[in-house]
């Protein structure tokens, strides 16, 4: 080890790097190994250019032997040697703290950038961090994904997809096909797979399922997310209805009245229940089989306010009439109030007793007994409608 020191010699102040700006009286004290042959005087004076040269050509390259990098500019063809690649990135793990592998995902380009190395991640391997780190642990299975950022375009490749794919089948424990149906965009953002999920299949998750198992007969509605917009095709709607009265054992189209709410909230049909039918499972039997005549006191429930409608009322109580075969005045006159709990009219039983307007207490009682009705029905609707006793007569007969 020798120590130079060095006075400038000259009027004006210079810039020489790495050790910024020197002033015409500054002395420069460096420790550098040289051969012991070289003949070095302990004190001398130069002119700032000479001086300049000189650091540079003994005393910086010989201080940074070990890494020319933050000399600056390497030597034409230095990072083509794969040593030196090696060397470098053996000191930016030492440097930022890499001591393993796994220690590595971490690291971006701004690292090597930041570290002189931004011209070897450039030139040797084509900005690809993921790149330079298989040259240095060639034998250890990376991970792309885990990486800041994968290659350009990795993802548009089928055989990255799986890949990514069948690790994330082992990182969640999935055995069976069906497992994949509980998967949602965080499982894919928190698993390094963001990315893929939006760049190539625009955030579907059955998507990106059915890229992974093309010969699974996947079911869309039992992902917890369905597409986008999946709901809007009919034919989209008739596969899950047609899927849904197989579930529960409906063979003849009189079986869909005994579907409910329930039926569709218990299997993964609640999102078409409430943004398509409005909440209404008859209109969802009724898109499906159009030809039917649909009566809807026949469903569990009828629709809001479908008692209030006088013509729902007479339309049931026709119906009513040919099921009990009352075809005159005095056939009405025994209708009981059990004969309509029996035959799916209670909820107008309950409107003529509590909905209608005008009526007396004593009318009320009338209807909660289990005996004749008539009086109260024909009270109520002449009431409502402003017609006499045989104006409704005349509609039911």
């Amino acid at each position: 080890m020798a120590f130079v020191r060095f006075r400038l010699a000259g009027p004006s102040t210079f810039r020489c790097p790495p050790f910024g700006d020197m002033g015409t009286e500054l002395f420069v004290t460096l420790a550098c190994i040289v051969p012991s042959n070289f003949p070095l005087p302990t004190t001398h004076a130069c002119k700032p250019a000479v001086l300049c040269d000189k650091i540079n050509r003994y005393v910086i390259m010989s201080a940074f032997a070990d890494h020319p990098w933050l000399h600056g500019r390497v030597p034409n063809g230095f990072w083509d040697r794969r040593e030196h690649r090696i060397q470098y990135i053996r000191w930016l793990g030492e440097r930022c703290g890499f001591h393993k592998p796994e220690d590595w995902y971490v690291v971006r380009k701004s690292h090597f950038k930041s570290n002189c190395g931004g011209g070897l991640l450039c030139t040797q391997y084509q900005d690809s961090v993921h790149a330079a780190l298989r040259e240095f642990y060639p034998d250890y299975d990376w991970l792309p994904w885990r990486f800041h950022s994968v290659p350009p375009k990795y993802w548009t490749i089928p055989e990255n997809r799986h890949r990514y794919m069948a690790w994330l089948e082992k990182e969640l424990g999935f055995t069976q096909p069906e497992d994949w149906y509980g998967v949602v965009k965080q499982t894919f953002s928190g698993n390094y797979g963001g990315g893929l999920l939006h760049g190539e299949f625009g955030d579907s998750v059955s998507a990106c399922v059915r890229d992974y198992m093309p010969e699974y007969n996947w079911l869309a509605w039992k992902f917890r997310d369905t597409p986008n917009r999946f709901w809007q095709e009919a034919k989209n709607r008739r596969a899950y209805m047609s899927w849904l009265g197989a579930k529960l054992g409906f063979v003849l189209p009189s079986d869909w009245y005994r579907i409910t709410k329930t039926s569709f909230y218990e299997n993964h049909g609640a999102g078409l229940l409430r943004t398509f039918y409005q909440d209404s499972p008859q209109r969802a039997v009724r898109e499906i089989l159009p030809e039917m005549d649909w009566k809807p006191w026949l469903f569990t429930s009828v629709p809001q306010r479908f008692w209030h409608s006088a013509d729902n009322r007479l339309y049931y109580l026709r119906w009513l009439g040919q099921q009990l075969g009352l075809r005159q005045p005095p056939d009405w006159s025994a209708l009981s109030a059990r004969q309509l709990r029996q035959h799916h009219g209670a909820g107008l039983l309950e409107f003529y007793a509590t909905g209608a307007a005008g009526l007396e207490a004593e009318s009320r009682k009338v209807a909660r007994r289990y005996a004749g009705v008539w009086p109260l029905i024909v009270r109520v609707e002449c009431t409502l409608s402003g017609q006499d006793p045989q104006w409704l007569s005349s509609v039911l007969a």
